[in-house]
């Protein structure tokens, strides 16, 4: 059995059976912390509005974003959410 690229190695597949590979999902324990998340998206990453539209994933939102919120595409994209 090897683990998948999956982050917190959660996922496992094992060897072929019937030429099928096969899924096991292992429980794991998560902690929470008692504190709030709160305005998790103001803290999104460093990138401008306009920086991300430059993305292929955003090109289909770059035209309606450069009409409508032109104004906002120096702002960080976190803040720009969170507005």
């Amino acid at each position: 059995m090897y683990y998948s690229k999956v982050r917190d190695r959660t996922l496992k597949i094992s060897p072929p059976v019937n030429g099928m590979e096969q899924l096991v999902f292992e429980s794991i324990n998560i902690r929470f912390e008692n504190e709030k998340a709160t305005n998790v998206f103001s803290n999104k990453n460093n990138k401008t509005l306009a920086e991300t539209l430059e993305h292929k994933r955003y090109a289909k939102l770059k035209d309606r974003v450069d009409s409508d919120y032109s104004k906002y595409l120096e702002r960080s994209l976190g803040k720009f959410l969170l507005d």
